[in-house]
């Protein structure tokens, strides 16, 4: 089995990780941990550091194998998609294609 996928992100403020995040968790991620550095003043080089930077681990769990539809013989056609990112994908009668859709609305999503 696959392992997850990490990213590490540093964000400059609240409003760049809120507007980064909503993307993020739209695309299957979750936050695995965050730490905000606050400013600090460093008597050593007489200036302030880190100023409101966040640190973000974000996570996606690796992909699960799509299995095909109940009959291995079952005619090519479209069916519930089962990695659960769209409500349809298309079953060309030997396997899943990258064909997806979602309110009738057409477009392509690789399972790899």
């Amino acid at each position: 089995m696959s392992k997850p996928t990490v990213q590490v992100k540093k964000y400059k403020g609240e409003r760049a990780f809120a507007k980064d995040a909503q993307k993020m968790i739209a695309a299957g991620w979750h936050i695995e941990g965050q730490s905000t550095r606050k400013q600090a003043y460093s008597a050593l080089t007489g200036v302030f550091t880190n100023r409101g930077i966040s640190t973000v681990t974000w996570i996606k769990d690796a992909p699960v194998p799509v299995p095909a539809p109940a009959a291995q013989t079952a005619p090519a056609g479209w069916f519930p998609d089962q990695s659960g990112r769209h409500e349809h994908r298309y079953w060309d009668g030997s396997q899943w294609t990258e064909h997806v859709a979602d309110a009738g609305v057409q477009s392509s999503d690789p399972l790899s």
